[in-house]
């Protein structure tokens, strides 16, 4: 299911017409069928975008919503990994708890139709059944790979913009913290870069999003070198995406990132590290090749 970035850019030239059944399973694995399918007439008519098409409706629905209910309950929340610089379905919708307690948030929406669905590390995730589809809301008291937070969200609430959706205000990261989120979600918890991860980056550096001394102040240079020279191999075609990430790699941007948070934040991250990892990135850490 590996997509070539020269056929990527085919589609949204509009040069390419036709599809097929492992081109549509690329583009949605790499999380870019519905933005292809606006620009491809056969994608549109696939199964699976329309799918996306359906989701991504009711996940603006539920965003205006989430804003409602956080705005009644006074509490502080963010909208994060979900906006992209191009239109964009996500699997679920990132909500960042910044200040009041998660179980009056939850228990407010599960008022509102939605059950609990699982319950992972740092987040919960709640499920919403709309007119033949679904809404996840993974509900984070951190942005973590594991215990280990790899974003002060301190800093993103501090530096965060409004975005409107569907008559709604919600809180959401500044491009340029958002840019950063992108980055350091790739190469520090999933530990791999899709097209929709290549496509905001380049959208980001053209955009000016991408700030040097930004990406220092939340521990994420070396994240950012490692996902460029990753990104630079796709884009000379010699790597197709999802591109896999070397652990050796990886490792070195959690090390940059420890260095700057030890600065910040004294042994606290030390202590993160040391509990048993549980998510899929930190783990494989710990395993090794």
């Amino acid at each position: 299911m590996k997509l070539a970035w020269e056929t990527f850019l085919e589609i949204l030239a509009g040069e390419r017409e036709g599809c097929d059944e492992q081109l549509v399973r690329s583009l949605l694995a790499n999380k870019v069928l519905y933005l292809a399918g606006l620009r491809n007439r056969r994608l549109r008519e696939t199964a699976e975008w329309k799918e996306l098409d359906a989701r991504r409706k009711a996940q603006l629905e539920a965003i205006a919503e989430l804003a409602e209910v956080a705005e009644e309950a006074g509490l502080q929340i963010m909208v994060v990994k979900t906006f992209k610089l191009f239109p964009y379905v996500p699997d679920d919708v990132d909500v960042l708890l910044v200040d009041g307690e998660r179980g009056e948030l939850v228990s407010r929406l599960l008022e509102k139709g939605y059950f609990l669905r699982s319950v992972g590390t740092p987040e919960l995730t709640l499920r919403k059944i709309v007119d033949g589809t679904y809404v996840d809301l993974d509900i984070h008291h951190k942005l973590a790979a594991g215990e280990y937070r790899y974003i002060d969200d301190s800093k993103l609430w501090s530096n965060r913009r409004i975005v409107e959706v569907n008559g709604a205000k919600i809180p959401a990261p500044s491009w340029e913290d958002e840019c950063a989120i992108t980055v350091a979600h790739a190469v520090m918890k999933e530990f791999q870069i899709l097209a929709a991860d290549a496509l905001q980056f380049l959208l980001c550096l053209r955009k000016g999003c991408l700030e040097e001394g930004r990406l220092k102040e939340l521990g994420l240079s070396r994240a950012y070198e490692i996902f460029a020279r990753a990104l630079a191999r796709v884009l000379s075609g010699k790597a197709r995406l999802p591109y896999r990430l070397p652990l050796a790699a990886v490792g070195l941007a959690y090390a940059d990132n420890l260095v700057a948070r030890l600065k910040r934040e004294g042994a606290k991250p030390l202590a993160e590290l040391a509990v048993f990892p549980r998510a899929k990135g930190i783990a494989a850490l710990f395993r090794g090749p």
